[in-house]
């Protein structure tokens, strides 16, 4: 032992480099295991043993099908979007979960601290998922999950686009399983409804609307631009955002793990200088939405 210790020592004086590189890696575990600690306290009693897993948010506007795999969970930004969506929906299979703005970005906060959140403790349970005290993760089961679908419910706009990439962190943070595996989607919501006396048509964007100019020169028509899920009356939420003949959902889904990790450290990490340099770089591939 003394004499492999004198050897490691001595390769370490002679590679300063490769061992700033180990010491800072220990570092990062050290606090990682500090941060997990901190967390098992943190929601110790907020996320309940599997027995007690039932105890649902309640917020939560359940589906009641056992048959799990065929049910939905949309997540709704605050009470006025999801007011609309509850009346609509078929309660047979689809649930309901109203979050209160924007969720914490999880790449940056403490894991303690983002799993003591409100929020993202409500969605945890509704998923039907729960926090292993031992490891400081989240355990994924997909017979323990509670729906065969996880659909983020954003307005069609910047903050809806921003809300949808902090849940996408959050569940890639604490869940990528959900990711991998094919379960979340994002709802797209039509951007107008254009209305032709007694008839009316929805359309997803501005080519939308423009096509739709072009192939009706002598129509006379009203554009009604859809500002927010909050003012579609449950009829047009029905229409648009739930029946699932007419609706628009798009999977998320994710081809490199590594490079899916690499981009969301890049866009949602700490370093707002790899941050600036990834929006420059791929600038003109940005969707941008008013």
């Amino acid at each position: 032992q003394r004499i492999a210790a004198e050897e490691i020592s001595n390769w370490l004086h002679s590679n300063p480099k490769e061992a700033k590189s180990i010491l800072d890696k220990a570092l990062v575990s050290k606090k990682a295991r500090e941060a997990a600690k901190r967390a098992r306290a943190a929601v110790k009693g907020k996320l309940a043993p599997k027995k007690a897993a039932l105890k649902m948010p309640s917020k939560l506007a359940d589906a009641y099908s056992s048959n799990r795999k065929n049910c939905e969970l949309f997540i709704t930004e605050g009470d006025s979007a999801s007011g609309g969506m509850k009346e609509a929906r078929d309660n047979e299979f689809q649930a309901i979960l109203p979050v209160r703005g924007k969720i914490l970005n999880t790449l940056k906060a403490p894991l303690d601290k983002a799993l003591a959140n409100a929020e993202i403790n409500a969605m945890i349970r509704a998923f039907g998922l729960e926090f292993n005290n031992k490891t400081g993760k989240i355990i994924f089961d997909e017979n323990d999950l509670r729906y065969g679908k996880i659909i983020i419910a954003s307005d069609a706009d910047q903050d809806g686009s921003h809300i949808q990439s902090l849940f996408y962190t959050f569940l890639w943070t604490f869940i990528p399983e959900l990711i991998k595996q094919e379960y979340v989607y994002a709802s797209v919501p039509p951007l107008y409804k254009i209305i032709l006396g007694k008839e009316y048509v929805y359309l997803k964007d501005d080519d939308a609307l423009q096509e739709f100019k072009i192939k009706n020169p002598t129509k006379k028509f009203i554009v009604n631009r859809l500002k927010g899920l909050g003012e579609l009356d449950p009829h047009e939420l029905e229409e648009t955002m739930l029946d699932k003949k007419n609706r628009v959902l798009k999977q998320i889904t994710m081809k490199d793990s590594l490079l899916a990790g690499d981009l969301f450290n890049k866009l949602m990490g700490d370093s707002a200088a790899a941050r600036k340099k990834y929006i420059e770089e791929h600038s003109q591939e940005i969707e941008v939405r008013i």
